[in-house]
């Protein structure tokens, strides 16, 4: 089980100098602060619902004292509040606040509250898909387990329509999440998928990559060594000598 808190953004006023605002400690007897210091949780997302520029509420200000606290090695996320697009920031704020978490030390991404304004509000959904144009996974929790998976074994053969079909498979009887395949192709451009861990095999009808690799990722985010086949410079002939991709 992975356990995690929101709370409020703001510990208490003063912490630091700057902030202002609602003492959570105080009012709401929420030590935050001390579940993190302490290891308590997994990760926290403070709640930082307060656009860059709001001084006595600063984001960045805010975000970068809770990476701070985090001396245990914990997660720590932005929570940013897409509901205040279009009432109190524009969505080009939440933008902003996305590369500011990337650039700040020891955060580990963003959260969103909530799942609702994504979906109705097109013109942030865009702008957090610009964002966020490649698949990731969760950061692992080695805390809980650092093991990663044993390597997949992966085998690549060709089907009746000339379609290259790829096959994984872990032959240890380990818990997984997923998987991650990535292709290289044209140019030395890679494609990442994370597929689900009943997911284990797909088709190419529309191209060959020139690397396949794949993944194991088990439930704690460990990510195994990956089983990689490249194409070979010397394809098979008729007699079936050689081998369409190799190891």
């Amino acid at each position: 089980m992975k356990f995690g808190v929101s709370p409020f953004g703001i510990w208490r006023p003063g912490n630091p100098p700057q902030i202002k605002g609602l003492d959570a400690y105080a009012t709401l007897y929420a030590d935050s602060r001390l579940w993190l210091a302490n290891g308590w949780v997994d990760y926290l997302a403070p709640q930082l619902y307060w656009p860059i520029d709001d001084v006595p509420h600063s984001f960045p200000v805010l975000l970068n004292w809770w990476v701070q606290q985090n001396v245990k090695g914990r997660q720590v996320f932005a929570g940013l509040s897409a509901v205040n697009v279009g009432d109190k920031f524009s969505s080009n704020e939440i933008a902003r606040q996305i590369q500011m978490t990337r650039v700040q030390s020891g955060a580990s991404g963003e959260i969103y509250f909530h799942l609702k304004n994504l979906v109705d509000d097109s013109a942030l959904n865009g702008i957090i898909r610009a964002q966020n144009f490649q698949p990731a996974l969760m950061p692992a929790m080695p805390w809980l387990n650092s093991n990663s998976p044993d390597q997949p074994k992966l085998f690549v053969t060709i089907n009746a329509r000339t379609n290259l079909v790829a096959r994984w498979e872990i032959t240890t009887n380990q818990m997984l999440k997923s998987w991650i395949l990535q292709c290289c192709g044209t140019n030395n451009l890679w494609t990442t998928q994370i597929l689900p861990a009943n997911q284990t095999g797909c088709t190419f009808t529309s191209w060959m990559p020139d690397i396949i690799s794949v993944s194991a990722v088990d439930r704690f985010g460990n990510i195994s060594s990956p089983a990689t086949v490249k194409k070979s410079s010397q394809p098979p002939v008729r007699n079936g000598k050689g081998k369409l991709y190799a190891n």
